[in-house]
């Protein structure tokens, strides 16, 4: 025999007026029935208008994989020169005679001379040098007095 549910109260409602309108309940799609045939019909005029979109292609993914590898190489050699002074001890005997002899050999192939003093002078006395000193000192005057 089956189990017979006790009926709930239905919770209380304020009346309503006579004058009031009944509205029918918002229905956005419709209650409209399609036939199997139209709905294939349907169905393959959605999949045409698909077919005009522009698709990116393959080379898309490739773009993406190649820019998503240059971030990583990126950071990577952003933070190798921290990685190997961690692992390095710059106080070992061997570092330092590498380091100086390194300088040594970097100096004696590039032939790097500083100028001498009265070198120096004859440069900062040149011309155009002179030249370009008072042009900043003009706009540095210009920039402090027109904010």
């Amino acid at each position: 025999m089956p189990r017979t549910l006790r009926k709930r109260a239905a919770p209380k409602r304020a009346p309503r007026s006579k004058d009031a309108p009944s509205e029918p309940a918002f229905d956005p799609i419709g209650s409209v029935k399609v036939e199997p045939l139209s709905k294939r019909d349907l169905i393959l005029a959605h999949h045409a208008a698909r077919q005009n979109r522009v698709q990116a292609g393959p080379w898309a993914y490739y773009v993406g994989i190649a820019a998503s590898c240059l971030i990583v190489f990126t950071g990577w050699w952003l933070t190798l020169d921290t990685n190997i002074h961690a692992r390095i001890d710059p106080n070992a005997p061997g570092i330092i005679a590498t380091v100086q002899d390194e300088v040594a050999r970097t100096k004696a192939e590039a032939n790097f001379k500083l100028p001498t003093r009265a070198e120096a002078e004859q440069l900062v006395q040149d011309p155009r040098i002179v030249q370009l000193q008072k042009e900043w000192a003009q706009m540095q005057a210009s920039t402090t007095t027109n904010p």
